[in-house]
């Protein structure tokens, strides 16, 4: 108990009463927190920006004895606005927080995620990163810090390095093509697209966005990174089917 200072993501936001907020906050000391903020909706007030969904600030805290706590005061250091300001850009951050919130823990720090988050949230605002790319790379390396890395050295089903044509969300990784079995969801993997796959899952966190690829390889990773994600999560995502609504995937 006690007052706490540390700095957060807003990923959820949700309006109560008169002019008060509850905020789930991505804290890099403290993973997932629950805060309620009050007053915030004032003419004012200060704190309504950096508070606002997918704002990154410095938060003072005050824990009783429940589990919600209270802001006691909030600072901005990047409100991403240029997320604010785009339905598809704001709705790839909605997924983005649903899917994190989903598979995090509540007080269970994760600085890599969170900086995964951060520098696709950044990329996406200000370096004009493609919302396909942005959303490839966050779905696998998400998948790979929760610990559901797939298998892409070699065939999952039978180790054989060779002949590497298959993709299996239920198998867990690449698979040859006598592994491959035309009665499973498996999907075609062409030579660009396991390199591309490969870039991603190794490459060192600064570079991970770094690279290109065709508009077909683009095709095949959107939906072998879904469904991976969501074979994995094993439910359905309501900020995905609004996300599809309004971008062109």
């Amino acid at each position: 108990m006690g007052e706490i200072r540390t700095k957060a993501l807003v990923i959820r936001q949700t309006e109560f009463g008169e002019g008060n907020r509850m905020l789930t906050l991505f804290s890099e000391d403290f993973g997932l927190m629950k805060a309620a903020i009050y007053g915030v909706k004032r003419a004012k007030s200060r704190s309504a920006a950096a508070s606002q969904f997918l704002s990154w600030s410095e938060f003072i805290l005050f824990r009783g004895k429940g589990e919600i706590m209270t802001v006691n005061s909030v600072t901005a250091i990047d409100a991403f606005f240029p997320m604010q300001e785009s339905i598809e850009l704001l709705s790839l951050g909605a997924y983005f927080a649903e899917i994190t919130t989903y598979f995090m823990g509540y007080e269970e720090p994760n600085p890599p995620l969170l900086r995964l988050l951060l520098n696709t949230l950044y990329a996406c605002s200000y370096q004009n990163l493609s919302l396909a790319i942005a959303k490839i790379v966050y779905e696998l390396r998400l998948i790979c810090m929760m610990g559901y890395a797939p298998h892409i050295s070699e065939c999952a089903a039978c180790g054989e390095t060779g002949n590497i044509a298959w993709f299996s969300a239920e198998c867990g990784g690449i698979l040859c093509n006598g592994c491959h079995a035309p009665a499973r969801d498996d999907l075609p993997l062409s030579p660009a697209a396991y390199q591309a796959l490969f870039y991603i899952l190794t490459a060192e966190e600064k570079r991970v966005f770094s690279f290109r690829i065709s508009d077909s390889v683009q095709t095949e990773l959107l939906k072998l990174c879904e469904q991976y994600l969501l074979h994995c999560a094993e439910t359905e995502f309501s900020s995905l089917s609004y996300l599809k609504n309004v971008c062109d995937f």
